[in-house]
C-alpha cells in the first residue's frame, strides 16, 4: 500500500493532469504521453505508474516534470513546493525561485478543479489570540517534530487544567498551517455535554454540511478520507467515551492528523503522549523562599514574561521593581508556572502588591499540591489560585460568577443582565479579575461584544452556584439558586430562538444562522432543560426556529434526536392522566397534542432527509391526521408539503402533485406565502421530470415572484435556477444562462455552498449545449470542488455524470465510462432512482459506441424500468433514443425508425434530446424509400410509451 507522502504526490500529479486535459481538451492518455516524453520516457506509462501512488526514484525526473507542469498550467509556487516536498526532492526552494522568481508577481492560490479527489485551497479557522504568546520554544519545536513525523497521527497534550495546552496547541497548528493543504481546524469540546455530539462538532468546525442517506459518521468519515488536515481536539478529557471515534478517523482517514488536548491520555495503540508542564521559573532556595535574582536574570523565564504583560493588562503602568523580584518569583513557584494561575494572581496587582499576593496565594498552597481522591480531580492543581479569586470578589461579584457559570461557549451582555443580573460594570470588574474574557463583536457597539469564562473557573463557579438548599433531580441535588438560574437562561434562550424566526425568513438568513450558531452550546442546553421540565412555552418559542436551523444546516441526525426527544417528554404528558401527572405548567389536552404533533412533524421531515421515506411518512400522516382534527391549519400546510416532497423522491408524481396542489389551496386561502414556496418548488421539480414544462416554468414564475415579495433571498435564487433548468431543457440558452448567473450570484452573496453548487450545474449545462467547453468545465469542476468540501453526495453524483457526458460527446470514452461508474457508486450508494437513471444512460451510450452491445442493452434496460417506476418520462424517452443505436447496429432499421419517430415527436422530449437523436434519424431516413418511411413513422407516432418501454424490456 502506498505512504500517505506517496498518496498525497499522486493527488498533486493527478490535478496537474487533468489541469491541462481541460485547458488543452485533450484526452487523459494523450495528456500523459506528452508529459512522458517531455520526460524523454517512452510515452505515459511512467505518469500513470506515478498516479498509482509511486514516487519517482530519480530528482531529475520530479524535477522535469515539475518545469513542464508549471508551465503548462496555472498552478502557483504553493502548489509547486508541496509537489517538490511529497517528492522528497533536495533543496527545493532552488526550483522554486528559478520558476517563480521574487520579482514575479505573487502565485495564485491552488484550487480545486478535478473531477478525482484533489487539494482545495488551504483553508485554516483558527481562533484569532488577543495576547503574544510567550515562551515555550522547546515544547513548540519537539511537538513540530512529532507532528511532521509520517509514523505519528496521534498526538495528545496532556496536563493538568490551566496548564496552557490549548493556547500551546494553536501556537503549534499556527505554525503548521503550510503543511496541511486541507486545513488546520480547531474544535472546541469544552462546553459539550456528550460524546454524541462529536461528529455534528467536527462538522460544524470544518465547516462539512450532512445530507441525507448515510449516517453522521460515515459521511463524516467519508469526507475526511482524501483529506490532508490538522484537527485540533480541545479539552477531550470528559468525552473519553467518544474515544472510539477518533479512532475510526485515525482508521478511515490516512492524510488527516489529531492534535489532542486532555486532562488525561487517551490510551491508544498509535498515541503520542506529550506531557505539558508549568512554564520555567526561577527555583527556590533552601527556605522555601523565591531566590532573589535581578531583573535581568528574570527575564528569561517565561513565567516572569507572562505574569508582567498579564499585570500589565490589569494596571497599564505596572512595572516588575527590584524590590518586587522575590514575591513574583514566589507567586510563580507558588502556582508551579501554570499560566492560568499566573494570569489570575497577576490580575490583582492593580489592588494588592505583589508582596501581599504571595502571601495570600501561600496561605492556601496546600490545596495546590494535595492528592485527595474526595477533592474532585481538576481543582488539585489551581484550587488554592481559585479560592484566592473567589475570596477576593465583593458579595455581588461572587453572586454574578456563580450565576454565570450557566452559560456554555460565551455570552452577551444583555444575556448576563437577564439570566445573572450582571450589569456591565460588573462584567468589566470581573474582566480586569481574569474570570472573565472578553473579545469584540463582529460589529461595532458594546452590546455586540462576547464574554466568555475559562471552563476550570465555569465548573468552580458552577460547584459555588450548587451550594445551599435545594432538591433531588433525575438523580442529583441541584440548588434552588441554580435552578432559578437555569430557568432563567432557558427562558432567555427561549426568547432569543423566538426572535431570531424572522431573520431566518428574509434577506438576513446567513447573519441569522451565524447568530444561532454562536449561541449554540446554550441553546442546545437551554433546550434541553425545557423538555426535562416540560417547559412547554420555551418548547413552543425555540421549536420553529432550531428545527429550521437544523434543516437548512443538514443537521438531520441531530435535529432528529433533539425534536424526538422533546416529542417523547411532551408525550408522556399527554398520556398522563388529565395531562398532568409529570409536574409542569398546566395545558389542555388539546394544547399539548397540538405541541406533540409539532415536534413529531418536525421529526418527521428529519427522517425524510436520513433517507427514511417509509418512517417520516408515516408519522406525518399521523401528524395530519391531528392537524386536521384540531383545525391548525399552518401544521396542515407544512405537513402537506413534507408528505409531497416525500412522494416525488420516491418517483409518485401524481400523489406529490396532489399533496401540493391541495397545500397550495389552503396557502392561498390564508395567505401563506411561504407555505406557496415551499409547494411550488416541489410541483415545478414534478413538473420537469414529467415533461410538463409549461407547468413547470409557471410554477418557477410564481414561486419567483411570490419570494421576491417577502423579501426570500434563497427562495429566489431556488427558483431563478430552476427557471433556467426548464428553459435549458426548452432550447432557450440566452435566457437559461442569464437566469442561471443570477441565481449563482445570490447564492454567492448568501453563502448558500449547496445552492452555489447547484447553480454552477446549470450554468455547465447551458455552456455544454451552447458549446463553451472550456466553461462548462470550469463550472462543473468548480461545482465538483464545492460538493466535495461540503460532502454533498447528490452533488458528487451529478457533476460525475455531467463530466462524464462531455467526455463522452468529446470523444473520450474510457474517462466517461470511469466518471459514470463513480456516479453510479454514489447514487446506488444513496438510493437516488433519478440520478441512476441518468447515469445508466450515459454508460449505456458509452459502451455502445465502445462496441459493447450487451453491456450497453444491460445499461439501457435498467435505466428504462428505474426511468418508468419513478415515471420520469423526460428520462425514459431519452433512454429509449439510445436503444435505437443498438436496434440500428444489429440491422433493425426499421424498428429503430419507429422509436425514435416516437421519441421526437413526444411533448416530453427536451431539446438536448432532440439535438443528439437528429443525426440517428437523417442515417436511419437513408434506409428507406419517402413512401416506406412514412409509413414507419407514422406507426411511431402511434405508439403509446407504456406499451413501447414493456417492448423493449422484453427485448
Amino acid at each position: 500500500m502506498a505512504q500517505p507522502q506517496a498518496e498525497v504526490f499522486a493527488r498533486l500529479l493527478t490535478e496537474a493532469v487533468y489541469r491541462i486535459r481541460h485547458r488543452e481538451s485533450k484526452t487523459i492518455q494523450a495528456v500523459q504521453d506528452e508529459l512522458g516524453y517531455a520526460l524523454q520516457k517512452k510515452g505515459g506509462a511512467s505518469i500513470e505508474y506515478w498516479r498509482k501512488g509511486n514516487i519517482p526514484t530519480h530528482s531529475a525526473d520530479v524535477a522535469a516534470l515539475a518545469r513542464e507542469i508549471i508551465r503548462r498550467t496555472d498552478l502557483g509556487a504553493e502548489w509547486l513546493e508541496d509537489f517538490l516536498r511529497r517528492a522528497d526532492y533536495p533543496h527545493p526552494e532552488t526550483l522554486r525561485h528559478e520558476l517563480f522568481p521574487p520579482s514575479a508577481l505573487p502565485s495564485q492560490s491552488r484550487i480545486v478543479s478535478t473531477p478525482t479527489p484533489a487539494l482545495p485551497a488551504a483553508t485554516h479557522h483558527l481562533p484569532a489570540q488577543t495576547t503574544p504568546f510567550i515562551g515555550r520554544e522547546d515544547e513548540l519545536a519537539a511537538i513540530a517534530r512529532r507532528l511532521d513525523d509520517p509514523d505519528c497521527r496521534l498526538v495528545t497534550l496532556v496536563g493538568p487544567g490551566g496548564i496552557g495546552k490549548t493556547r500551546l496547541a494553536l501556537q503549534v497548528a499556527g505554525e503548521k498551517q503550510v503543511g496541511y493543504p486541507h486545513g488546520v481546524h480547531f474544535v472546541s469540546l469544552a462546553s459539550l455535554n456528550s460524546a454524541d455530539l462529536l461528529v455534528s462538532t467536527i462538522a460544524n468546525a470544518i465547516h462539512f454540511t450532512f445530507f441525507s442517506g448515510k449516517t453522521p459518521t460515515e459521511q463524516l468519515l467519508s469526507y475526511l478520507r482524501e483529506k490532508d488536515m490538522l484537527l485540533i481536539m480541545d479539552n477531550f478529557e470528559h468525552l473519553i467515551e467518544g474515544i472510539d471515534l477518533l479512532v475510526e478517523i485515525l482508521e478511515n482517514a490516512p492524510n488527516t492528523k489529531l492534535l489532542v488536548t486532555s486532562r488525561e491520555r487517551l490510551n491508544l495503540r498509535g498515541e503520542w503522549v506529550f506531557e505539558v508542564k508549568g512554564m520555567p521559573f526561577p527555583g527556590k532556595s533552601q527556605n522555601g523562599r523565591g531566590t532573589a535574582r535581578s531583573l535581568e536574570d528574570l527575564s528569561h523565564y517565561s513565567a516572569i514574561r507572562l505574569f508582567v504583560q498579564s499585570a500589565r493588562r490589569a494596571r497599564a503602568d505596572f512595572a516588575l521593581v527590584e524590590e518586587d523580584v522575590p514575591h513574583v518569583t514566589r507567586i510563580c513557584q507558588l502556582v508551579e508556572g501554570i499560566p492560568l494561575g499566573i494570569e489570575l494572581a497577576a490580575a490583582w496587582v492593580r489592588l494588592l502588591p505583589c508582596a501581599e499576593i504571595a502571601r495570600e496565594i501561600e496561605q492556601n498552597y496546600d490545596f495546590l499540591a494535595v492528592s485527595w481522591r474526595d477533592i474532585p480531580e481538576r481543582h488539585r492543581s489551581l484550587q488554592a489560585v481559585f479560592e484566592y479569586s473567589w475570596n477576593l470578589l465583593s458579595a455581588g461579584e461572587r453572586q454574578a460568577t456563580s450565576k454565570l457559570s450557566v452559560f456554555h461557549g460565551g455570552f452577551r451582555r444583555d444575556a448576563a443582565a437577564y439570566v445573572a443580573g450582571a450589569s456591565l460594570f460588573a462584567l468589566s470588574t470581573l474582566v480586569d479579575k481574569s474570570f472573565l474574557h472578553w473579545t469584540p463583536g463582529a460589529t461595532a457597539g458594546e452590546a455586540n461584544n462576547r464574554y466568555e469564562m475559562h471552563e476550570l473557573l465555569r465548573l468552580f463557579a458552577e460547584e459555588k452556584l450548587n451550594e445551599g438548599p435545594g432538591r433531588s433531580l433525575n438523580g442529583h441535588f441541584i440548588s434552588q439558586e441554580k435552578e432559578a438560574a437555569q430557568n432563567r437562561h432557558c427562558d432567555y434562550f427561549a426568547g432569543f430562538l423566538q426572535q431570531q424566526s424572522a431573520g431566518l425568513k428574509s434577506d438576513r438568513q446567513r447573519e441569522t444562522l451565524d447568530a444561532i450558531n454562536e449561541e449554540l452550546e446554550n441553546v442546545r442546553i437551554a433546550w434541553r432543560w425545557a423538555v426535562q421540565q416540560n417547559n412547554l412555552q420555551a418548547i413552543r418559542h425555540s421549536m420553529e426556529t432550531l428545527f429550521t436551523f437544523y434543516d437548512v444546516r443538514s443537521w438531520a441526525r441531530e435535529g432528529e434526536e433533539t425534536f424526538s426527544a422533546a416529542a417523547a417528554g411532551v408525550r408522556a404528558l399527554y398520556e398522563a392522566e388529565n395531562g398532568l401527572a409529570i409536574p409542569g405548567p398546566a395545558a389542555s389536552n388539546d394544547e399539548l397534542a397540538a405541541l406533540l404533533g409539532q415536534l413529531r412533524a418536525r421529526q418527521g421531515r428529519f427522517y425524510h432527509r436520513l433517507g427514511d421515506y417509509v418512517g417520516a411518512r408515516e408519522i406525518l400522516a399521523d401528524c395530519l391526521e391531528t392537524f386536521q382534527k384540531l383545525a391548525l391549519p399552518e401544521e396542515i400546510i407544512f405537513t402537506l408539503n413534507q408528505l409531497g416532497q416525500i412522494a416525488y423522491r420516491m418517483g409518485e408524481y401524481p400523489e406529490a402533485d396532489r399533496l401540493c396542489q391541495e397545500s397550495l389551496t389552503l396557502c392561498r386561502e390564508l395567505d401563506d406565502r411561504w407555505g406557496m414556496v415551499s409547494a411550488l418548488e416541489t410541483m415545478g421539480h414534478v413538473a420537469e421530470e414529467s415533461g410538463k414544462y409549461t407547468e413547470a416554468r409557471q410554477f418557477c414564475q410564481e414561486g419567483l415572484e411570490i419570494s421576491r415579495q417577502i423579501g426570500d433571498r434563497r427562495g429566489t435564487a431556488t427558483f431563478l435556477n430552476g427557471l433556467g433548468y426548464v428553459l435549458w431543457r426548452l432550447g432557450d440558452y440566452d435566457e437559461a444562462w442569464r437566469l442561471c448567473q443570477e441565481s449563482l450570484a445570490i447564492y454567492r452573496e448568501i453563502g448558500d455552498r449547496r445552492g452555489i453548487a447547484l447553480a454552477l450545474k446549470n450554468v455547465g449545462n447551458v455552456a455544454y449545449n451552447i458549446e463553451r467547453y472550456s466553461e462548462a468545465s470550469e463550472s462543473y469542476l468548480e461545482g465538483l470542488a464545492l460538493c466535495r468540501e461540503i460532502g454533498y453526495q447528490w452533488g458528487i453524483g451529478a457533476f460525475l455524470n455531467n463530466l462524464g457526458n462531455m467526455a463522452w460527446e468529446l470523444g473520450d470514452h474510457n474517462e466517461a465510462r470511469q466518471l459514470c461508474l463513480e456516479s453510479l457508486e454514489i447514487w446506488r450508494r444513496t438510493g437516488n432512482l433519478w440520478g441512476m437513471a441518468g447515469t445508466l444512460d450515459t454508460l449505456g451510450n458509452v459502451v455502445e459506441e465502445m462496441g459493447n452491445a450487451n453491456e450497453a442493452r444491460a445499461y439501457f434496460c435498467e435505466a428504462l424500468e428505474i426511468a418508468w417506476d419513478i415515471q420520469a418520462a423526460p428520462m425514459a424517452l431519452e433512454v429509449l433514443a439510445g436503444m435505437t443505436k443498438l436496434l440500428a447496429r444489429e440491422g433493425q432499421q426499421a424498428e429503430a425508425l419507429e422509436i425514435l419517430t416516437f421519441v421526437l415527436h413526444h411533448p416530453a422530449v427536451d431539446t438536448d434530446a432532440i439535438d443528439k437523436a437528429e443525426p440517428l434519424l437523417a442515417d436511419l431516413l437513408s434506409h428507406f424509400d419517402p413512401a416506406e418511411a412514412i409509413a414507419i413513422q407514422e406507426r411511431g407516432k402511434a405508439q403509446q410509451l407504456e406499451q413501447l418501454v414493456a417492448r423493449m424490456l422484453q427485448v
